[in-house]
């Protein structure tokens, strides 16, 4: 009698299609609304496939900086006219690959359908990658929002002069700037506008508390609203516990309270997240909803099986792509090889925000445990 092989499974449709709908079901990142598919990438991949290390994503810009409307005067044309303007995002694909392996042993001591527990074992593997790669990226951006920024530096031969007659060196397109004063700038910096750091305060000052997270989602202004949920480290999810759980006022997320929230936002906890026990300095995001764009992409083989019959193992490689992006935050780095590695998706100098700060509802706070 056939018997289907790993092989058979790993190599079926229904294979594919279950993988994928398992870690949607699973993930909290896309369960926390934080995270969705941006249609034009969708479209393109369902259509003609994708390929390439990046994709560009166009937009259009906000109607916020246009000019007052006017009283009309009869019989007089307006005095001037605005016009929407268009700007470019660019998305970096994310390309990674595991062996992974599966004894007979295992599954028959299992008694589970292979299946599932193939999937059991690899969602948690590839959700915890995932939000690696996030969180590599959030490094970079920040990294490069708390550059100090020169607006009005020329980056060519030469010098160049920046704002108040400074005389700046260039070094290169998105490079440092080193003022007559010994001060740094960059093109790619953002001053920390982004950024609510605490901990350089003094006692209770910078510690986290009921007022904290309200502090730090007023970076956003009257977008403030936006902020639907925070990504912490499992100690800060522990210490928020403690807080007074009435403490402001905010929309809650929209949908079903799936995950554990703190005054209406959902708490994504991830031990990845920065928390030094010995300083207590603990590092927490604040996303809105749909601020990282998630795609995956094809392969030509997502999953091969392999077999050593000696061992009585079974391999599965996986290769994986996809679109993990903070949309308005441009890729403008470079990679050594086919994707980029955790350490250049950090560096500060491979991203650049194109978005007006409100439209890209994430912001990062630092502060001390008590």
């Amino acid at each position: 009698m056939a018997k289907m092989t790993l092989a058979d499974l790993v190599s079926h449709q229904e294979f594919m299609d279950y993988f994928n709908l398992r870690m949607v079901e699973t993930s909290p990142l896309i369960r926390s609304g934080i995270v969705s598919q941006d249609p034009a990438i969708a479209a393109k991949c369902a259509n003609a496939g994708f390929e390439g290390k990046t994709v560009d994503m166009p937009f259009l810009n906000s109607l916020d900086e246009a000019d007052d409307a006017e009283v009309p005067v009869e019989d007089t044309a307006p005095t001037g006219t605005d016009k929407v303007t268009a700007g470019q995002d660019t998305a970096v694909v994310q390309f990674r690959r595991k062996k992974f392996g599966i004894t007979d042993v295992t599954r028959i001591l299992g008694g589970v359908d292979p299946a599932r527990q193939i999937i059991d074992q690899m969602t948690p593997y590839w959700h915890k990658q995932d939000q690696k790669r996030l969180l590599a990226i959030l490094k970079g951006i920040f990294a490069a929002n708390a550059r100090a920024y020169a607006p009005d530096v020329t980056y060519s031969s030469g010098t160049a002069t920046l704002n108040a007659n400074k005389t700046v060196t260039a070094t290169g397109m998105y490079g440092a700037a080193s003022l007559s004063n010994g001060g740094t700038v960059y093109e790619n910096g953002n001053n920390g506008d982004m950024i609510l750091d605490i901990t350089g305060e003094n006692g209770n000052a910078a510690l986290l508390d009921k007022n904290t997270l309200m502090l730090a989602a007023q970076l956003l202004g009257d977008h403030k609203a936006d902020l639907t949920a925070i990504a912490c480290n499992s100690m800060v999810d522990t210490y928020l516990s403690g807080i007074d759980q009435n403490a402001g006022l905010y929309r809650a997320s929209d949908g079903p309270a799936t995950l554990a929230k703190y005054n209406g936002r959902d708490i994504i906890v991830d031990d990845t997240i920065p928390y030094d026990a010995s300083t207590k300095v603990a590092t927490i995001y604040l996303f809105g909803k749909g601020s990282v764009a998630y795609n995956p992409l094809p392969t030509l083989h997502p999953f091969e099986a392999q077999r050593d019959a000696d061992k009585g193992t079974d391999y599965i490689h996986m290769w994986r792509r996809n679109i993990i992006h903070i949309r308005g935050c441009k890729w403008i780095g470079t990679m050594s090889g086919l994707a980029p590695t955790d350490a250049e998706l950090y560096n500060a100098g491979s991203w650049k925000r194109v978005y007006d700060k409100k439209r890209v509802p994430c912001v990062m706070l630092k502060c001390k445990l008590g």
